[in-house]
């Protein structure tokens, strides 16, 4: 079967598909808030592909599952719980603490479950909700645990050793079934049916049958490595050593078993939710879903919808600079003079009420490229950029905006202050002394009673001096 690979992440696999458009997405680009997200492009319903579209074969993975227990922060998490097992021998609150150590384990070794049981091999994320298992669950796992150990000491205790190397066997081969009822049923009955063993073996074939194998040899080699380690003097040291070889043996044998949920989630009959195999991918809030949905419609070339997107995001979030960014990108590929123009009044306004001169001044430079005579909406914003403007080097632009503003801006009360300037630009960047006099002329004429009448004045006076040197 063909291998799908999500469209705008080629070497990423698919993970949802629109039927209508025949767009794959890998979950990056999917809005993680909607159980089941709709199509960017025609808003219908998108379907979950099949597992296997995402599936590495079991045997391509067995380093990763080796590894996974020895990552940081899992190998933290068993050095703690062995170093807290290490006071189980202390009385009389051994047994308490014991009940807590194997409580806590388990819940921990589902969590990794879990974690494999959605493909992922290489370590857990510290600070993700949900790190330990439903009580519920795990209370029962352990009563089906100890049950199976009880039973197995009575086969000890009652037959031969080979006919209880055999129920050993057969107690670690049944393992992978129970994990599946516990997800799946939640009954503990069903988790030692034979029925149910025997439909999970003809499901997984051959890798319900190397997972049995596995987990044999990891016991085997669980007892191996126990026998080899050298006993410490200190038997809190023992005790602490015994369980960390037991803890790891057990977590690469969970990895294992949640990699094969994984492989066989349809033919099982586990929904993803089961497993909540989406718990750990970072959420995505309403805005970030909106934006992975513009991300869409930009790469197929649907502009006006894609920018209707952006105005959702930019009227919900203000503070996104980098919604607004966009949207004006948009606007100058569409050519839409007159939205334009608009926005980009509104935009300048935004950033240089909050402080940010030098990005006003960029988007004016670029609009005003698309845009010759785009003027900011107040006298303010204007004298403002024509400032910022000729302390970078764009002195004729400066002079464009200052041009006439009694005229653009009747009612802004700086017109004289926006003169005076234009009157120190155009002679000290221009040498244009006598457009420079009429300017300051005019302000001493018009605005007699204005601060800058008088500034205008002695400006004055320094032009006709420099013009008889």
């Amino acid at each position: 079967m063909e291998h799908l690979f999500c469209r705008y992440h080629p070497d990423v696999s698919a993970r949802w598909q629109c039927p209508s458009c025949n767009l794959n997405l890998c979950q990056e680009c999917i809005a993680t808030e909607s159980k089941v997200p709709t199509c960017a492009l025609c808003q219908q319903p998108m379907q979950r592909m099949k597992i296997h579209n995402t599936t590495a074969p079991f045997w391509q993975c067995l380093a990763s599952f080796f590894m996974f227990p020895a990552s940081f922060p899992t190998v933290i998490y068993l050095a703690a719980f062995a170093a807290i097992s290490s006071l189980m021998s202390m009385e009389p609150a051994g047994l308490l603490i014991g009940a807590f150590v194997y409580y806590f384990f388990v819940s921990f070794a589902y969590t990794v479950l879990e974690y494999s049981a959605r493909g992922e091999l290489q370590r857990l994320h510290v600070g993700k909700s949900g790190y330990f298992f439903r009580a519920e669950n795990i209370i029962k796992q352990l009563f089906i645990f100890f049950f199976l150990v009880g039973i197995n000491f009575l086969v000890y205790g009652l037959s031969s050793t080979s006919i209880f190397q055999l129920s050993v066997s057969l107690t670690l081969c049944s393992f992978p079934v129970i994990a599946v009822q516990l997800v799946k049923h939640n009954n503990p009955v069903k988790m030692v049916s034979p029925a149910e063993v025997v439909a999970s073996f003809k499901i997984m074939g051959k890798t319900y049958w190397l997972l049995s194998l596995f987990s044999i040899m990891l016991f085997l080699s669980a007892q191996l490595a126990l026998q080899i380690v050298p006993v410490s003097p200190n038997s809190y040291m023992n005790l602490a050593i015994n369980h960390f070889i037991v803890f790891y043996f057990s977590l690469v044998f969970f990895s294992m078993l949640g990699y094969s949920f994984y492989q066989f989630y349809d033919q099982l009959g586990l929904e993803p939710d089961s497993m909540d195999t989406d718990r750990h991918l970072p959420e995505t809030n309403a805005m970030g879903g909106l934006i992975k949905q513009v991300n869409i419609l930009i790469k197929e070339g649907d502009l006006e919808k894609a920018g209707k997107e952006l105005l959702k995001v930019i009227e919900t979030n203000p503070g996104d600079l980098n919604s607004w960014q966009r949207y004006f990108k948009i606007l100058l590929l569409a050519s839409n003079a007159d939205e334009l123009y608009r926005f980009a009044q509104e935009y300048i306004n935004y950033l240089l009420g909050h402080g940010k001169d030098l990005e006003a001044m960029d988007i004016y430079l670029e609009v005003q490229r698309s845009i010759g005579d785009f003027r900011p909406k107040t006298g303010v914003q204007a004298f403002a950029l024509a400032n910022r403007l000729r302390a970078h080097g764009h002195a004729g632009l400066a002079l464009n905006l200052l041009n006439n503003m009694h005229k653009h801006y009747r009612g802004y009360e700086g017109i004289a202050k926006a003169y005076m300037l234009a009157a120190q630009i155009l002679c000290e960047q221009f040498g244009e002394d006598i457009k420079a006099r009429k300017i300051l002329n005019f302000i001493i004429k018009k605005y007699p009673q204005s601060i800058f009448a008088n500034e205008a004045t002695d400006y004055l006076k320094v032009v006709d001096r420099l013009a008889v040197r």
